[in-house]
């Protein structure tokens, strides 16, 4: 088995990487909003439950994301650099399979909100998304010292 491959910044991947998913669900958010408004959505009618079965379903996720996947990502040690601490491909990975959760649940809402325009699924999808932006790799890293 090979070990996984060393990077040269990974401080720098991993912001970029983050960057890119809370930029893809806001610039996705803002698209489905705006051709829900311009065209008044799909032209076939989806039930309304539809849209509580999806908030829920996004808002589910995310406390999972928050309560299970986040607390297994340690915090970086005092005396530990950013590049250190973003080195181990574990850390990393659980770190994107949060963010992944996050972001996907977003998505959920935010085409629960195009389908059927109710504002349940955009509450949740802007729950979605703050908390995306909350779990950024800096406050992953945080260290109880300060």
């Amino acid at each position: 088995m090979n070990p996984a491959p060393e990077l040269a910044n990974p401080t720098r991947a991993v912001r970029l990487l983050h960057g890119a998913l809370v930029g893809g669900l806001a610039m996705s958010g803002a698209v489905f909003v705006l051709v829900r408004r311009l065209s008044l959505g799909p032209t076939f009618p989806l039930p309304p439950i539809l849209a509580f079965v999806l908030a829920g379903f996004t808002i589910i996720v995310v406390l999972l994301a928050a309560r299970i996947v986040r607390p297994t990502i340690p915090d970086r040690q005092v005396d530990q650099s950013s590049d250190a601490y973003w080195s181990d491909a574990i850390r990393r990975g659980r770190a994107l399979i949060l963010w992944a959760m996050t972001e996907g649940s977003g998505l959920v809402a935010v085409i629960g909100y195009y389908l059927t325009g109710v504002p349940a699924t955009a509450i949740a999808y802007a729950v979605a998304l703050g908390t995306l932006i909350m779990f950024r790799p800096s406050r992953l890293e945080a260290t109880g010292a300060a």
